[in-house]
Order: structure tokens, then C-alpha cells, then sequence
């Protein structure tokens, strides 16, 4: 597979640095996202990028330069059935409250950017946060998962048809306990 390298400079707790990308050349039905990571389809619909550091608010998200700030934000960005895909940017750091994000769009691609550690990472800081996926063929892939508090229940709830889950790591910060359903 033929890989474009891309650098972008970024700012984030008031250290600059430059995140250095590997981007598919995508070609129809035939594309792999990073690291092995499989992402299936023909060509994308829009491309919406999410860093926590980003200039985009919540409008922008069309390049890492302009991304926006939430997962929310981007998935709010996003149409239904149109193959868009939402890249979270390595380091990106997102709490996430009770009805933290709701992916109710058909065919919608999430995916962190990132390896090991330097993955995007979602924080659950209340017993009800989660992330609720009701709509088919979505796609959540190469996340840091963390509890700030004990016993988070329904974490990640799908109820949505052809959905995955991929390479979602979950770390114990605190001794929490959760539950997936």
C-alpha cells in the first residue's frame, strides 16, 4: 500500500511540536487506515479532524490545523450514510459526561490517530458517562479508554447493527470497574 507523508505543527500545553502523519493514497475498495488498522468502503465522504487543542471550536474540522475540539463536535459536522470519516489527532484528550457521545449517524468512521499511548483518549467522569452507538455500520476504532470514578455502567452501549469496535484499549487509573453492554 503507498503511504503520503504529511506534518502538521501543533501547540499543546504550551509546547510546540510537529505530529508527523502516514496517510493511505486511497484507492476504491481496496484501503487500509495505519498500522493494519482495516477501514472498508470505496472513497470517503468528508474528513473531519478532532484535536483538543484545535482552532476549529465547533464549525470548523476540515483540516488538523482547524480541528475541532470534541468528538461531538465532528460527529455534529457529519452526514449519515455518506462515509464520513472523523480522525481524532494523536494526544487528543476528551472527557466525557453522562450521554457523553451519541452516534446515531449511519456509516460513520471514528478513528484515533496515534500508537501506544499516544493514542486519543476518552476519559468517563461520571458513573452514567458512555458512549451510545444506535445507528448501523459505525465504526469506532484505536482509543485510550479511562474512568475518573467507580463503577461506570454501560460504558459503550450498541445498539446499532454492523457496528465495531477496534483495538479500544481500556486503562485502570483509579481501581474503577465498568460495565460494556
Amino acid at each position: 500500500m503507498a503511504l503520503t507523508k504529511t506534518h502538521y505543527p501543533r501547540t499543546s500545553g504550551g509546547r510546540s511540536y510537529t505530529d508527523t502523519f502516514y496517510h493511505p493514497i486511497v484507492q476504491p475498495n481496496h484501503q487500509q487506515f495505519g498500522r493494519g488498522v482495516p477501514v472498508y468502503g470505496g472513497l470517503w465522504g468528508n474528513i473531519f479532524y478532532v484535536d483538543d487543542g484545535g482552532a476549529g471550536g465547533t464549525t470548523g474540522g476540515r483540516t488538523p490545523e482547524e480541528a475541532v475540539t470534541t468528538l461531538d463536535a465532528a460527529h455534529n459536522l457529519a452526514a449519515a450514510s455518506n462515509g464520513d470519516l472523523i480522525l481524532a489527532l494523536p494526544g487528543h484528550n476528551e472527557t466525557l459526561a453522562a450521554a457523553g457521545l451519541v452516534c446515531d449517524l449511519i456509516g460513520i468512521t471514528i478513528i484515533g490517530l496515534g500508537r501506544g499511548v499516544n493514542r486519543p483518549t476518552l476519559s468517563f467522569n461520571a458513573t452514567t458517562s458512555d458512549i451510545d452507538i444506535t445507528a448501523g455500520a459505525v465504526t469506532l476504532c484505536n482509543f485510550l479508554m479511562t474512568g475518573d470514578v467507580d463503577a461506570i455502567a454501560n460504558a459503550i452501549e450498541v445498539t446499532g447493527a454492523d457496528c465495531a469496535l477496534l483495538n479500544i484499549d481500556w486503562r485502570d487509573v483509579t481501581g474503577n470497574a465498568l460495565q460494556l453492554a
